[in-house]
């Protein structure tokens, strides 16, 4: 449920700066997913316990 919650956050932040939710998704060279065609968009998820965060910025971001 976390990590469904977690993903609802990115999709609510995604509608919010203007991406469509059919964006390309990749994988940096360590595993980190981006969306290759917004490259001002750097996003990070993250649950535990009972709370799932997702962070947002123009710059890298992290939220463990």
């Amino acid at each position: 449920m976390l990590s469904l919650g977690a993903g609802l956050l990115l999709r609510r932040a995604m509608r919010v700066c203007g991406i469509p939710e059919d964006a390309p998704l990749s994988e940096e060279g360590n595993g980190k997913p981006v969306f290759p065609d917004y490259p001002d968009f750097h996003f990070n998820l993250s649950h535990s316990g009972t709370v799932a965060v997702c962070a947002v910025s123009p710059h890298d971001v992290g939220c463990d």
